[in-house]
Formats: structure tokens, sequence, C-alpha cells
């Protein structure tokens, strides 16, 4: 049987992002959370105790929260619901994207300007190891 990871809109009341739940933490929520399926956290509270963050490569033509062909994704790794808790739909509704801000854009750009050079000094002078990895964010009270 094959199964869908759950790829959903995350909103902290003022940005909202992209984010991806890993097969670990589902089956996890499941074993902790028997009484409760993934579709009733829609507007509940969930507190993030595992996460990353990740530049995905999309079509910044096609896909709204992106910027210069770069999507940041919050993985999911683990997580807590907390189902007492319902999100106040105004101050949802109001949530633009991560993008609109402009020190976010500036680290978009600052790091594909340095994955460009790198790139270059790898193609043309063939000095060291070229690596893609996973993007070190900053934290999200510093965006």
């Amino acid at each position: 049987m094959h199964e869908n990871i759950p790829y959903v809109h995350l909103c902290d009341g003022f940005h909202f992002l992209d984010a991806m739940f890993t097969e670990e933490c589902i089956r996890d929520f499941r074993k902790n959370s028997s009484h409760l399926k993934f579709h009733q956290l829609k507007n509940k509270l969930i507190i993030l105790t595992t996460w990353r963050i990740v530049l995905n490569p999309c079509l910044s033509t096609k896909e709204y929260a992106s910027y210069m062909n770069l999507r940041p994704v919050i993985v999911v790794e683990k997580f807590r619901p907390a189902t007492h808790i319902s999100a106040k739909d105004s101050q949802m509704s109001k949530a633009i994207s991560l993008f609109k801000d402009a020190s976010m854009r500036t680290y978009v750009e600052s790091f594909r300007a340095s994955f460009c050079s790198q790139l270059l000094e790898y193609r043309v002078e063939g000095a060291g190891d070229f690596e893609i990895g996973t993007v070190n964010m900053p934290k999200l009270k510093e965006v």
C-alpha cells in the first residue's frame, strides 16, 4: 500500500509556509494520538518539537510561496497536537507569504549568490569538493 505524505501550509498568524511531515512523524502521531485523524488538525494548534527548513528548487512563475526559483519547506520530524486550542480565523486570514518580508528575500538572494559562486569556482577552477546539502536558515525570530 502506498501512502501520501501530508504537504500543508503552516501559519503562525503572520506568515505562512509550506510544510511536509516525514513518514516517521506520521507513524508517531498515529501511535501516540490514535483517537485523532490527521485531517482533524485543520485550524488547530500544533507544537513543532523537531523540524528543519530546506530550500527546494521550483518554478517561481507557478509557485506562489517562492522567490528566485527557491521555495522554503518546513520538514516536520516531530510534533505534538494541542487540539484544545483553535486558531483564530481572523488572524489566519491576514497571514501573508514569508517572501513578502524583505529580510527573507535578502537571505535567499545571498544564498543563491554563494551557491552560484561556489558552483563557478568548482567548474572553472576545479578547486575543492562541491556539496549540496541542507540550508542553515536563521531562526524565525531573526527573519
